[in-house]
């Protein structure tokens, strides 16, 4: 048990609440009040901001700190908690259970209420279901957002019984009834100080979020070379006293290999850098490992060289990780932001002009209007109006192929193939006043980072035996960065144009002019050609084939993507199909097969 585990309320089979209590197990430990009736539980690296209850869990522990909480502040005491962690409190007298995790999603919690007033929850998919009341058949939904995005995305789990909490969310079950909400929402604005006096404040707080993650384990750090792994590398080195570790992974394939740059920003702060080099045939070795080690099916490849990068640094004795992740959501560099902010641009163009430039450019008469920059400047036009939740998904290949040509028709009408983007609407809509690169880094924030980076980050860590720290996540530093003015955080020809002019006399030239990328795997050319890994690509769509949960002739259409002919779109299809296929393979047993609509609740 690596994660929080309970039952309680009228669960069928566990009917009481003594039986709840001694369901309860946590790795961070539990606490119980004198008379028994309150039990909490805690796991994780949680931080407290109160002084008093700091103090406390020093002493009695972080579940003894999380009772006093509850006793002070009733559900009200998230508002006290730091750090990543997922918390429970099991009230009997007041037949009330209070359950959330941190503000990133750096912890999960997933949950079920099969009974009548009962609850069962647990860290992962996994442990929520070996509870025998709960529904353990997959989703048809969660199937087809998982084809949709690579990864089952919150609120949604793998399983149609079972839901997962989504970052700084809670659930209150209080005498049958759940109720969930947010203890803290990012406050977007605009800090109105100089850009000087913006840029002295985060030196000062990446300084003071790096030092917060020091203690006497060794340590040492992911370093890609990239803007965030070298300025947590560059701040650790300059904290610890001594020469800074650095670990990093590569590929002989110098598309795909960073190690150079890496290797630019160890010498420029002084760090020893340990390489390992992932070949296909190390990938192929571990993939099946790694794909059992979600609790669902996670499609993001770079899962492999982040584990043999931890796996390297637990070899040589390190307990502890420091990550850069979280800095392309709270400082603005992803890649289509960019993009996006043309069309954000455009989009306060008159109107008038705007339709008069439509019209000359889509008129079907126009004899060159098949040419390539007049064919890219309607699809501009076209994609300007749009939503940006709409236009950030125009490039990926489900988008307006009917679900009954993706999930097997079967299933087909369970399936809302509207919802990943509604979803994605209501979360860039949710800030109210907010900037459009402020709106899609809050987007990022719940999707791309929870969802994705910090479940890969975080697993892959702890199957190789290390923790992990997310300096670019502490509170204060988001806080701050989140009232940058988004003017300064990108624009439509630079991202991270206020965190690289804040950093430019302390990072080297090259990573300040380097592109992003990350420990990205060249997954195409492996399993493209011959080989063990596109043996195992292969096989696994010939198994996929024969289960009746997706359509034949996409899986088809995605085998012939990936050897060159058909939609090449599909093509990045190949790597969730196999990974799809090898989870259901490591999970035989635990699941049930998807139900058809009529019995999806």
């Amino acid at each position: 048990m690596d994660g929080l585990f309970g039952w309680c309320g009228t669960v069928p089979g566990h009917a009481t609440w003594s039986e709840a209590a001694r369901g309860l197990e946590a790795p961070g430990g539990t606490a119980a009040s004198p008379d028994g009736t309150v039990r909490a539980g805690i796991a994780g690296t949680p931080r407290w901001a109160d002084r008093e209850l700091a103090d406390l869990a020093a002493v009695r522990g972080d579940a003894a700190a999380l009772l006093e909480a509850y006793r002070r502040d009733g559900e009200a005491l998230f508002g006290r908690l730091r750090g990543g962690y997922a918390a429970v409190v099991m009230d009997a007298r007041h037949d009330r259970v209070v359950a959330g995790i941190d503000r990133f999603g750096i912890q999960t919690l997933c949950y079920a209420t099969p009974g009548r007033g009962g609850l069962v929850f647990g860290s992962t998919a996994d442990a929520v279901s070996t509870h025998p009341a709960v529904d353990a058949a997959l989703s048809p939904q969660a199937l087809y957002g998982y084809l949709h995005a690579g990864t089952v995305r919150a609120p949604a789990t793998i399983h149609a019984g079972q839901q997962k909490l989504r970052p700084a969310e809670y659930l209150v079950l209080e005498r049958g009834r759940l109720r969930r909400g947010f203890h803290w929402q990012p406050g977007w604005g605009e800090d109105r100080r100089s850009g000087p006096e913006l840029a002295e404040e985060l030196r000062r707080l990446l300084r003071t979020a790096v030092v917060r993650t020091l203690g006497r384990d060794p340590m040492a750090c992911f370093l890609s070379g990239g803007l965030d792994s070298s300025t947590v590398a560059g701040l650790f080195a300059g904290a610890v006293g001594r020469p800074a570790r650095a670990f990093t992974v590569g590929f002989e394939d110098p598309r795909y290999d960073e190690r150079p740059y890496a290797r630019i920003a160890a010498r420029h702060f002084g760090i020893e850098l340990t390489e390992a080099v992932l070949t296909p045939e190390r990938a192929a070795a571990l993939l099946p490992e790694v794909v059992a080690a979600f609790d669902e099916p996670f499609g993001n490849s770079s899962s492999l060289p982040t584990l043999l990068c931890a796996r390297s640094a637990r070899a040589e004795g390190i307990a502890l990780m420091l990550a850069g992740d979280g800095g392309d959501e709270i400082f603005a560099g992803n890649a289509r932001y960019r993009e996006q902010l043309r069309y954000e641009a455009a989009a306060r163009l008159p109107a008038s002009l705007r339709r008069a430039t439509a019209g000359m450019l889509l008129s079907p008469g126009l004899p060159w209007g098949g040419m390539g920059p007049v064919a890219r400047a309607r699809r501009f036009l076209e994609r300007t109006a749009l939503h940006t939740a709409e236009r950030l998904e125009v490039y990926n290949p489900l988008c307006g192929r009917p679900v009954a040509r993706v999930i097997h028709p079967d299933l087909a009408a369970a399936v809302d193939p509207e919802l990943p983007i509604a979803e994605a609407r209501a979360l860039y809509e949710a800030p109210a006043d907010a900037a459009p690169v402020q709106r899609m880094m809050h987007l990022d924030l719940a999707v791309t980072l929870a969802d994705n980076d910090l479940r890969k980050v975080g697993r892959m860590c702890a199957l190789a035996g290390v923790r992990v720290a997310y300096p670019l996540l502490d509170e204060d530093l988001v806080d701050f960065a989140v009232r940058i003015p988004g003017a300064l955080q990108a624009t439509p020809r630079l991202l991270r144009r206020f965190f690289r002019d804040a950093l430019r006399d302390f990072l080297p030239a090259p990573t300040l002019a380097k592109r992003k990328h990350g420990f990205g795997m060249p997954f195409g050319p492996w399993t493209a050609g011959r080989g063990e890994l596109a043996d195992i690509a292969r096989d696994a769509l010939d198994g996929l084939a024969g289960r009746g949960l997706l359509d034949d002739g996409f899986v088809a259409a995605v085998r012939q993507a990936a050897r060159g002919g058909g939609d090449p779109a599909l093509a990045g299809c190949l790597w969730d199909l196999m990974v799809l296929e090898l989870w259901l393979r490591s999970r035989a047993g635990l699941h049930r097969a998807a139900r058809p609509a009529e019995a999806v609740a």
